[in-house]
């Protein structure tokens, strides 16, 4: 867990150039930094929100919202919104229960 009021990075290299003089397959220098879901990633600067579900292991976008900056997006709209730094996105999944 990181110390209090210092973030935590993830560095998603799913989609990623490689990292200049390494075998890694990030290029940190084309990254921005995102919070999803309260917790802080690392995306190429193309990334859009479309991205963020196999980011998150989320194969199917059935019941899924996704809010950026505190507005929700339509689905269809989703590969469209390239992702800034500093952005806030959250991933909401629909729920059944009693």
């Amino acid at each position: 867990m990181p110390a209090k009021g210092k973030s935590r990075l993830t560095l998603f290299a799913g989609f990623a150039a490689p990292l200049v003089g390494s075998s890694c397959s990030v290029n940190v220098s084309d990254m921005i930094e995102v919070s999803i879901n309260q917790k802080n990633y690392a995306l190429p600067e193309t990334g859009t929100l479309a991205d963020v579900l196999p980011l998150l292991e989320i194969r199917q976008a059935d019941g899924i919202a996704i809010a950026l900056n505190e507005v929700v997006i339509p689905k269809g709209e989703w590969g469209e919104h390239v992702l800034g730094a500093g952005d806030r996105v959250f991933v909401i999944r629909a729920t059944q229960g009693g």
